[in-house]
């Protein structure tokens, strides 16, 4: 056995288990994005729902009071005039 040959079967291997290696990166890496972007997209349009939700809330608690002071209770994230 010469030299080539022992660089040529060594080589062989290293090329086999890089292979394998970047498979199992890929495969690694597409199934922590994938519920990380799942979980961002989720997170993202539950805060601007909610954000819509607060300026109803905002604007039925002005409503109110214009319409019927007594009854309404105020909170906190009424901003006033």
């Amino acid at each position: 056995m010469n030299f080539s040959t022992i660089v040529e079967v060594f080589g062989n291997y290293v090329l086999k288990y890089l292979k394998i290696i970047t498979n199992e990166t890929i495969i690694l890496i597409g199934k922590g994005i994938i519920p990380f972007v799942a979980v961002f997209l989720g997170a993202f349009f539950a805060y601007k729902f909610n954000q819509k939700n607060i300026l109803r809330q905002e604007k039925r608690t002005v409503l109110n009071y214009l319409v019927a002071p007594e009854k309404v209770i105020f909170h906190k994230s009424v901003k006033y005039c």
